[in-house]
């Protein structure tokens, strides 16, 4: 059976790996959110009125097409938990259509739904690459564990390391010249989306004992299935 390319919706998911640096033309607020406008030079002959697409990692849907400018609604809701409040005109963002249901899946599963902002702690140099320490409160670091991914700005990223209110992140050349990662400085409020993976595992355990009829799943019962080391 032959499938046609298709674009999987806002519901579906992304890769953090981004195709392209857009820039903000133009912002209207309202006491409904803001709609913004971003100048895409590579993507924007792709995309069509009803797409997802995911700018700084915030997935949104294009309302309107001009040229290569695109238009998307923010509502409230997500300026208040993201970094999308402090979008200006002349912003750089990093732009992700939705994954492909034909193509390759590279990165990792990402949502676009942010759970939450961090800031750049430190900035530094790790051989080729750059490291940034990026602070965020306990409800999102519970989920970042070394080796593990990350999603900030909307770029799949590696762990390096955690530590009690903070984690770190080794970014190669590649990456900082194709996505807004060579522009982070200290101080930068940045979005973050922790692994999905972790959220399902959570509710699982939870669910273990909280619910009368549960699978009495508990982490006793995934070490014995071979899933901590």
């Amino acid at each position: 059976m032959n499938i046609d390319p298709v674009i999987l919706g806002s519901d579906f998911l992304f890769t953090g790996i981004v195709e392209e640096i857009g820039k903000i033309t133009y912002i209207e607020k309202n006491c409904n959110g803001m709609k913004i406008n971003i100048c895409a030079n590579i993507i924007s002959n792709q995309l069509n009125i009803g797409d997802s697409v995911a700018v700084n990692g915030i997935c949104l849907t294009i309302v309107d097409i001009k040229s290569k400018i695109f238009a998307v609604d923010i509502m409230n809701e997500t300026i208040k938990n993201s970094a999308a409040k402090f979008f200006c005109v002349g912003s750089l963002v990093n732009l992700e259509r939705a994954v492909s249901a034909s193509g390759r899946f590279n990165g990792h599963i990402v949502t676009g739904h942010i759970d939450g902002v961090g800031v750049v702690a430190e900035k530094g140099r790790d051989g080729i690459s750059i490291s940034y320490k990026i602070e965020v409160l306990p409800k999102i670091l519970k989920y970042i564990v070394k080796k593990g991914s990350v999603c900030v700005d909307g770029i799949s990223l590696t762990v390096v390391s955690v530590d009690e209110k903070s984690f770190t992140v080794s970014i190669i050349p590649h990456t900082l010249s194709q996505t807004t990662a060579g522009l982070f400085e200290k101080n930068l409020v940045v979005n973050i989306e922790a692994d999905i993976v972790a959220k399902h595992v959570e509710k699982l355990l939870n669910a273990g004992s909280t619910q009368k009829n549960s699978s009495k799943l508990t982490k006793k019962s995934l070490i014995n299935a071979g899933f901590f080391g």
